[in-house]
């Protein structure tokens, strides 16, 4: 029995979410409203009501969410509505549609003021949405897709399509006034290879070396400034064959020879550079291009690093055993 009513919970919000909706079509003051201005209507404040008259392409009945003080139905889908000229705003409401929220004009309602709204419909059509993978998870408008077809007002809706260890679908779905099916498939994303750690040439100058992710990170000086700071120079090289988007973030650290850990104080990379945000740079395949990390009030005991981590915002690699000149 509980699970007979989950379901029909989820049935009757699938409904909700995508039920048919009002377009306005026309929304103006009326200089003169003969009907509605011989027979006013007072409100609490003792204030003559703002009037609005709505009238509907579709003869549907509607109803408002905020307070009225009188309403007359003139004929199908055409109504006077009586309402304070405080209101910021009405609701039009009508079964089978979305709720639609019409503003206030700029200086407000004016009291004893007709004002006229025409409205079109727009109704649902049958909308199926298939993915392969099937469980993968379906949204429009940002409210989830349950069963593979639905209603959809014609129009242009926004489309995500997630699954873990997918790539996800971003884009629009335009839908127009007869049933549509859409089909997409999910692409696996592929496992980055390990990184691996490229020895350097066998001989007593050579500087520390290493590969990831289609990158090459190579020393090129680590060096103790007068003022207490210690600036590493590295070479960066994009090993990929096609230009690639790299975004160094504020984690680049280094432990020293007796354990002690420095965070970076400043990050440079081409003309670019950044004390505490992300730093985003693209890599031309092939081309080499200066990346400098700078660390401030390094003790002179600090004689070398035992391990060096090169943090981007999607992988960390490891460099170890750098001299401090």
């Amino acid at each position: 029995m509980k699970l007979f009513k989950g379901c029909l919970v989820l049935l009757l919000a699938a409904c909700v979410l995508f039920a048919r909706e009002f377009v306005i079509l026309e929304f103006r003051e009326l200089s003169s409203d003969f009907k509605a201005q011989t027979d006013p209507e007072l409100d609490m404040d003792m204030n003559y009501s703002t009037v609005l008259r709505v009238e509907s392409t579709r003869a549907v009945d509607i109803s408002l969410l905020e307070k009225t003080y009188r309403t007359e139905k003139i004929s199908s889908g055409k109504f006077y509505f009586y309402i304070s000229s405080r209101e910021k705003g009405i609701t039009l409401q009508s079964a089978a549609y979305e709720d639609l929220k019409v503003d206030a004009p700029n200086r407000g309602f004016k009291a004893g003021t007709v004002y006229f709204l025409r409205l079109d419909t727009r109704d649902d059509v049958d909308v199926t949405i298939n993915v392969t993978p099937e469980d993968a998870v379906i949204r429009v408008n940002g409210k989830r897709w349950i069963n593979p077809t639905n209603k959809l007002v014609p129009g242009v809706h926004e489309l995500e399509i997630s699954l873990d260890g997918y790539q996800t679908i971003r884009g629009k779905l335009q839908v127009d006034n007869r049933p549509a099916t859409f089909n997409y498939n999910l692409l696996e994303i592929a496992a980055p290879p390990p990184p691996v750690s490229v020895p350097s040439a066998p001989n007593t100058t050579s500087l520390p070396v290493v590969e990831g992710y289609d990158v090459r990170f190579e020393i090129q000086s680590c060096k103790r400034m007068p003022d207490g700071k210690v600036v590493i120079k590295l070479q960066v090289m994009n090993l990929s064959p096609d230009d690639q988007d790299i975004n160094f973030i504020g984690r680049s650290r280094f432990f020293d020879d007796q354990g002690r850990e420095f965070a970076a104080n400043l990050r440079q990379i081409g003309n670019k550079s950044s004390a505490h945000y992300h730093l985003e740079h693209r890599l031309i395949s092939g081309v080499p291009t200066t990346f400098t990390l700078t660390f401030n009030d390094i003790p002179r005991s600090s004689q070398s690093i035992s391990l060096l981590e090169l943090a981007t915002a999607n992988w960390t690699l490891p460099m170890r055993n750098i001299a401090i000149e």
